[in-house]
């Protein structure tokens, strides 16, 4: 019987023990939640864990790369000098300045080559223009003409062809005074070529040409140029002969020195660059 009453003791202790634990338990999660509404999930806390994390490195990732990102700069200004220049293997003297310009934008080049411009003006525009703001001349003796290049929208280059005026290279005033031939639009990006105006080449007949062949007369021009032959004039130490009147350059071997008049001529050992400094331009004959 005494042992009957000490595990009865005992059981009651035990259950009076789980009592309060569970009382405790009860009473904790009663103020738990009173303070903080519920438990959070496992899931809500790896989730927002995982979510912090992500931040982290998303924030992280967007500095580098915005630290690894270069900053834009700008391409220094090139400034093209006056000489010789190959543009598509055809060779043009190119003057920065023209006489009597007084905007400072025209440019001027002369060349011999009987390719059509259309053939190098891209070429010519990457590597010989400064900015599109300029308007080039190109003087060519081959054909006997004048180009007008400029930039006059966004990616296109535009062309007007002229017939040479004598000595018009030696004065802005005088540049693209010939009649127009041919007027174009390129596109500098894809090369793709308008043409907006051609003159259409003149009709003869054979019997025409002959006729005009022999009516033809010889005419002197402004310096008497074709009624000298002073083949000593081709006799010099010098590098250059030079015409002051035409403002032409000439190799002293050039057929056309005999034919300058004795009151132009003139010769010099400078510089080629220095003399086209000085308004001179190249002979279409002798240094094509």
């Amino acid at each position: 019987m005494k042992k009957t009453n000490q595990l009865l003791n005992i059981l009651t202790a035990f259950l009076a023990a789980i009592g309060l634990c569970v009382a405790a338990l009860v009473a904790f999660i009663i103020i738990y939640t009173s303070i903080n509404g519920s438990f959070p999930s496992r899931s809500d806390s790896d989730s927002s864990q995982t979510s912090g994390t992500t931040q982290d490195e998303a924030s992280d990732t967007s500095s580098l790369t915005a630290e690894a990102a270069p900053s834009p700069t700008l391409l220094p200004s090139i400034t093209i000098e006056s000489g010789s220049y190959q543009v598509n293997g055809i060779e043009f003297w190119f003057s920065d300045s023209v006489i009597n310009d007084e905007t400072g934008k025209w440019k001027i080049s002369t060349m011999s080559d009987t390719a059509d411009i259309t053939e190098y003006a891209v070429g010519y525009y990457q590597k010989l223009f400064s900015s599109d703001d300029e308007i080039h001349a190109i003087i060519n003796y081959a054909t006997n003409t004048t180009a007008s290049l400029s930039m006059q929208q966004a990616g296109t280059l535009n062309i007007s062809v002229y017939k040479h005026l004598d000595e018009e290279e030696h004065d802005a005033a005088n540049l693209f005074g010939g009649a127009l031939l041919a007027e174009y639009e390129i596109n500098v990006e894809t090369g793709e070529i308008q043409t907006n105006y051609q003159e259409e080449p003149a009709v003869s007949t054979a019997l025409d040409t002959q006729t005009t062949q022999n009516t033809q007369v010889p005419q002197e021009n402004a310096d008497n140029f074709n009624t000298y032959d002073n083949a000593e004039q081709q006799i010099t130490t010098d590098s250059y002969v030079l015409n002051t009147d035409s403002k032409v350059i000439h190799r002293p071997t050039c057929s056309d020195v005999s034919k300058i008049a004795p009151q132009n001529y003139d010769t010099s050992s400078s510089i080629l660059s220095d003399l086209i400094g000085q308004g001179y331009t190249v002979c279409g004959h002798c240094f094509s």
